[in-house]
C-alpha cells in the first residue's frame, strides 16, 4: 500500500545513530536517509524533506513524536558517528571543477543564477557540522544589500561587483572548511582561484560532494533546509 505524502516542512526529530540501548518508534510517517532501519538516539528538531523515501527508524525518543511529525535519520560513517556528509571517508572531490557546471541539473542552473542560495546552503551545512561561519540568513541579505549598491555605483560608472566579491570570499572559506572537514587535499589559495574565477563550477563541485542526491536535496530549494540533510 502506497504510503501518505509527506508535507516539504514538518516538525521532526534526528536520530543519531550511537551504541545505546534504544527505546522504539515505528510508523509509516518515518523519514530516514539512508534507506534503512537504524538504531540511535533522537536529539533534537531538523526541517524535513520529501525527497527522501521512508523507512521505519528505531531510536530512543528524547523528544516524544506526536501525529504527524517526521524522523529524519542521519547517514552513519564507518565508525558508527553521524554524518551530514555523503562520502565522509572519500577524501577527494566527488566530481573534478567543471565536469558537472553544464549538465543543466537543477542544482546547476542554481549555481549559475541564484548562487547566493547555494552558497548560504553551504554555510548551513558548514554550520550544522559546527563549524562557526556565516549563516544562511546573514549570506542572503549581506549579498542582497551588495547588489542594491553596486547597481547604484554602477550608476556613477564604478564597477567593483562588490556583491559578487563577498560571495567569493564567503564561498572560499567554505571550500576550505569542506575540504578541512574532508581532508581534502588543497590550499587556500586554490579555494580563493576557484570561488573568484570559476564560481558555477565551484558551487557544483561543492554540492555534488556535500549531498548525496543534488539534483534533489538541495535541487531548486531556497531555504536553509538542505544543510541538515546529507
Amino acid at each position: 500500500m502506497q504510503s501518505p505524502p509527506i508535507p516539504a516542512k514538518v516538525d521532526s526529530v534526528t536520530v543519531i545513530p550511537c551504541p545505546v540501548t534504544p527505546g522504539t518508534f515505528s510508523g509509516n510517517k518515518v523519514q530516514p536517509f539512508p534507506i534503512a532501519t537504524v538504531s540511535g538516539t533522537v536529539v533534537e528538531p531538523v526541517a524535513a524533506h520529501p525527497a527522501i523515501p521512508q523507512a521505519v527508524v528505531h531510536g530512543t525518543i528524547v523528544r516524544q513524536p506526536h501525529q504527524g511529525v517526521t524522523v529524519t535519520v542521519v547517514a552513519p560513517t564507518e565508525s558508527g558517528a553521524t554524518s551530514l556528509f555523503p562520502y565522509p571517508n572519500k577524501k577527494e572531490w566527488h566530481s573534478s571543477l567543471c565536469e558537472r557546471c553544464f549538465n543543466c541539473e537543477s542544482y546547476c542552473w542554481m549555481a549559475w543564477f541564484c548562487s547566493c542560495v547555494s552558497v548560504g546552503q553551504f554555510a548551513a551545512k558548514m554550520n550544522q557540522a559546527g563549524y562557526r561561519t556565516i549563516n544562511f540568513n546573514t549570506t542572503i541579505i549581506v549579498y542582497m544589500i551588495l547588489f542594491v549598491l553596486d547597481g547604484f555605483l554602477a550608476i556613477y560608472g564604478v564597477d567593483i561587483n562588490p556583491h559578487y566579491i563577498f560571495l567569493a570570499v564567503v564561498l572560499a572559506q567554505l571550500r576550505g572548511l569542506a575540504r578541512k572537514h574532508l581532508r581534502i587535499p588543497g590550499n587556500g589559495c586554490e579555494d580563493g582561484i576557484c570561488s573568484i574565477f570559476c564560481m558555477p563550477c565551484t558551487i557544483t563541485q561543492m554540492t555534488t560532494t556535500l549531498w548525496a542526491r543534488p539534483s534533489q536535496v538541495p535541487g531548486c530549494d531556497f531555504t536553509a533546509n538542505p544543510g541538515a540533510l546529507p
